[in-house]
């Protein structure tokens, strides 16, 4: 299962800006700013806090953004375990229990050649790379919209 988070202006803050933007015909302008100031945070701050093996959930980031409609989009990692690496399993995660085979008495690992069976497992720590970065997504938002109207007040486009 994927992982998501949908960002999105509220309704009456989208409204007033919109309504500012079209005077100034910038709408457009204002969107791709938005989208680039996530884009940043993203490279910047959840990419490197993205555990690193293989690569795919790192890579997973900068391709799962997508604008659904001016003013709102969504941010998700493709890679079908970054539920998982976010949220935690076994006892580290939502169900708060050991992990057990669901057919057989036992589950069956093979770590450096050796053939291991176990009972149960306690599960991975959660590594929260997108929770912890929610604040910098906020910031780099404010700055990339800051940025925008600077831009606008001195009679350029940005």
């Amino acid at each position: 299962m994927s992982y998501q988070i949908k960002v999105e202006i509220d309704e009456r803050s989208k409204k007033r800006l919109i309504k500012q933007l079209e005077t100034l015909s910038n709408v457009k302008t204002y969107d791709k700013a938005v989208a680039r100031g996530i884009l940043t945070v993203v490279g910047k701050n959840i990419v490197p806090d993205t555990p690193k093996d293989i690569g795919r959930l790192r890579k997973e980031w900068p391709a799962g953004f997508k604008r659904v409609r001016p003013l709102v989009y969504i941010l998700e990692n493709k890679a079908p375990y970054s539920l998982a690496v976010e949220e935690g399993t076994g006892i580290f995660g939502p169900k708060n229990r050991r992990i057990t085979a669901k057919k057989g008495k036992a589950l069956r690992f093979v770590i450096d050649g050796a053939i291991i069976f176990r009972r149960s497992v306690a599960g991975t720590k959660p590594v929260r790379m997108l929770k912890k970065n929610l604040d910098n997504l906020g910031k780099g938002i404010s700055r990339a919209i800051s940025r925008v109207f600077r831009v606008i007040d001195k009679g350029g486009t940005p």
